[in-house]
Protein backbone atom coordinates (compact mmCIF):
# COMPACT_ATOMS: atom_id res chain seq x y z
CA UNK A 1 0.00 0.00 0.00
CA UNK A 2 1.11 2.73 -1.19
CA UNK A 3 1.26 5.96 0.91
CA UNK A 4 -1.00 9.31 0.53
CA UNK A 5 0.87 12.03 -1.26
CA UNK A 6 1.77 15.39 1.05
CA UNK A 7 -1.04 18.18 1.25
CA UNK A 8 1.54 20.51 -1.32
CA UNK A 9 1.98 17.65 -3.44
CA UNK A 10 -2.58 17.97 -3.58
CA UNK A 11 -2.37 21.45 -4.17
CA UNK A 12 0.51 21.47 -7.02
CA UNK A 13 -0.78 18.66 -8.94
CA UNK A 14 -4.46 20.84 -8.68
CA UNK A 15 -2.63 23.91 -9.97
CA UNK A 16 -0.63 22.10 -12.73
CA UNK A 17 -4.53 20.46 -13.69
CA UNK A 18 -5.69 24.29 -13.91
CA UNK A 19 -3.05 24.87 -16.17
CA UNK A 20 -3.73 22.75 -18.79
CA UNK A 21 -6.92 22.39 -18.67
CA UNK A 22 -8.71 23.16 -21.90
CA UNK A 23 -12.20 24.05 -20.15
CA UNK A 24 -11.85 27.64 -18.50
CA UNK A 25 -14.60 26.38 -15.78
CA UNK A 26 -12.84 23.55 -14.98
CA UNK A 27 -9.53 25.26 -14.51
CA UNK A 28 -11.37 27.87 -12.59
CA UNK A 29 -13.01 25.33 -10.17
CA UNK A 30 -9.86 23.38 -10.37
CA UNK A 31 -8.05 26.39 -8.77
CA UNK A 32 -10.93 27.13 -6.08
CA UNK A 33 -10.68 23.36 -4.93
CA UNK A 34 -6.94 24.24 -4.41
CA UNK A 35 -7.47 27.62 -2.81
CA UNK A 36 -9.83 25.78 -0.92
CA UNK A 37 -7.38 22.62 0.42
CA UNK A 38 -4.74 25.57 1.39
CA UNK A 39 -6.77 27.53 3.35
CA UNK A 40 -8.55 24.15 5.14
CA UNK A 41 -4.46 22.80 5.49
CA UNK A 42 -3.65 26.41 6.96
CA UNK A 43 -6.56 26.31 10.06
CA UNK A 44 -5.12 22.59 10.99
CA UNK A 45 -1.81 23.76 11.43
CA UNK A 46 -3.04 26.99 13.27
CA UNK A 47 -5.40 24.77 15.43
CA UNK A 48 -2.24 22.63 16.31
CA UNK A 49 -0.30 25.70 17.41
CA UNK A 50 -2.71 26.92 19.41
CA UNK A 51 -3.79 23.09 21.18
CA UNK A 52 0.13 23.05 21.99
CA UNK A 53 0.03 26.71 23.67
CA UNK A 54 -3.02 25.34 25.55
CA UNK A 55 -1.35 22.68 26.69
CA UNK A 56 1.57 24.36 27.43
CA UNK A 57 -0.47 26.57 29.63
CA UNK A 58 -2.06 23.78 31.65
CA UNK A 59 0.98 21.64 32.07
CA UNK A 60 2.61 24.56 33.35
CA UNK A 61 -0.02 25.74 35.73
CA UNK A 62 -0.60 21.34 37.25
CA UNK A 63 3.37 20.84 37.79
CA UNK A 64 4.74 24.38 38.43
CA UNK A 65 2.17 26.42 40.69
CA UNK A 66 -1.14 25.00 42.67
CA UNK A 67 -3.34 27.70 41.67
CA UNK A 68 -3.11 29.75 38.31
CA UNK A 69 -1.02 32.94 38.79
CA UNK A 70 -2.86 36.02 38.28
CA UNK A 71 -0.78 37.00 35.24
CA UNK A 72 -1.68 33.97 33.41
CA UNK A 73 -4.40 35.65 30.72
CA UNK A 74 -2.52 38.38 29.93
CA UNK A 75 0.78 35.67 29.06
CA UNK A 76 -2.24 33.74 27.28
CA UNK A 77 -3.49 37.08 25.63
CA UNK A 78 0.47 38.55 25.24
CA UNK A 79 1.15 35.03 22.88
CA UNK A 80 -1.81 34.82 20.71
CA UNK A 81 -0.75 37.54 18.59
CA UNK A 82 2.52 36.79 17.97
CA UNK A 83 1.67 33.23 17.58
CA UNK A 84 -0.88 33.69 14.76
CA UNK A 85 1.46 36.41 13.01
CA UNK A 86 4.38 34.06 12.74
CA UNK A 87 1.70 31.08 11.29
CA UNK A 88 0.54 33.96 9.11
CA UNK A 89 4.08 35.55 8.44
CA UNK A 90 5.02 31.66 7.44
CA UNK A 91 2.30 31.40 4.30
CA UNK A 92 -0.63 30.37 6.37
CA UNK A 93 -3.82 32.61 5.15
CA UNK A 94 -4.87 34.93 8.14
CA UNK A 95 -8.67 34.09 8.18
CA UNK A 96 -8.09 30.44 9.39
CA UNK A 97 -5.44 31.32 11.07
CA UNK A 98 -7.11 33.89 13.42
CA UNK A 99 -10.18 31.36 13.65
CA UNK A 100 -7.90 28.54 14.93
CA UNK A 101 -7.58 30.32 18.33
CA UNK A 102 -11.03 29.06 19.13
CA UNK A 103 -9.38 25.44 19.82
CA UNK A 104 -7.40 26.66 22.58
CA UNK A 105 -9.92 26.19 25.33
CA UNK A 106 -11.00 22.86 24.13
CA UNK A 107 -7.76 21.49 24.04
CA UNK A 108 -6.99 23.30 27.50
CA UNK A 109 -9.69 21.59 28.73
CA UNK A 110 -9.25 18.03 26.88
CA UNK A 111 -5.54 18.08 28.52
CA UNK A 112 -6.83 18.65 31.72
CA UNK A 113 -9.19 15.90 31.90
CA UNK A 114 -6.42 13.72 30.55
CA UNK A 115 -4.38 14.98 33.30
CA UNK A 116 -7.21 13.62 35.75
CA UNK A 117 -8.01 10.51 34.15
CA UNK A 118 -4.20 9.56 34.22
CA UNK A 119 -3.13 11.24 37.95
CA UNK A 120 -6.63 10.26 39.27
CA UNK A 121 -4.72 10.33 43.05
CA UNK A 122 -3.73 14.43 42.76
CA UNK A 123 -6.31 17.11 43.29
CA UNK A 124 -6.53 18.74 39.81
CA UNK A 125 -6.89 22.48 40.62
CA UNK A 126 -7.74 25.04 38.55
CA UNK A 127 -7.06 25.67 34.97
CA UNK A 128 -6.92 28.89 35.20
CA UNK A 129 -9.84 29.48 32.14
CA UNK A 130 -12.80 29.95 34.16
CA UNK A 131 -11.92 34.21 33.43
CA UNK A 132 -11.10 33.64 29.57
CA UNK A 133 -12.99 34.88 26.86
CA UNK A 134 -12.75 32.99 23.72
CA UNK A 135 -13.83 36.16 21.36
CA UNK A 136 -11.03 38.10 23.08
CA UNK A 137 -8.29 35.25 21.58
CA UNK A 138 -9.79 35.06 18.43
CA UNK A 139 -9.76 38.70 17.85
CA UNK A 140 -6.12 39.05 19.39
CA UNK A 141 -5.59 35.66 16.80
CA UNK A 142 -6.82 37.72 13.77
CA UNK A 143 -5.48 41.17 14.46
CA UNK A 144 -1.75 39.47 14.30
CA UNK A 145 -2.98 37.62 11.36
CA UNK A 146 -3.80 40.76 9.73
CA UNK A 147 -0.81 42.63 10.48
CA UNK A 148 1.39 39.91 9.33
CA UNK A 149 -0.77 39.06 6.01
CA UNK A 150 -1.01 43.58 5.80
CA UNK A 151 2.97 43.27 6.39
CA UNK A 152 3.57 40.83 3.51
CA UNK A 153 1.23 42.46 0.83
CA UNK A 154 2.68 45.90 1.19
CA UNK A 155 6.06 44.64 0.99
CA UNK A 156 5.46 42.85 -2.21
CA UNK A 157 3.63 45.98 -3.31
CA UNK A 158 6.77 47.86 -2.88
CA UNK A 159 8.83 45.48 -4.15
CA UNK A 160 7.05 45.57 -7.27
CA UNK A 161 7.03 49.25 -7.20
CA UNK A 162 10.89 49.31 -6.66
CA UNK A 163 11.96 47.08 -9.84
Amino acid sequence: MTPLPARQDWEEAMHNEAESAPDPDWAEQTERAAERLRILGGFGQSAAAFAALAAVQVLGVHFLTSTPPDWLWQVVMGLTGPLAFALTWRGLAPIPVGSAAIVYFPAAEAIRTALHALLPEQVLGSSGLETMSVAVLVILALCGAGLAFNLQSSRAHLKGRLT
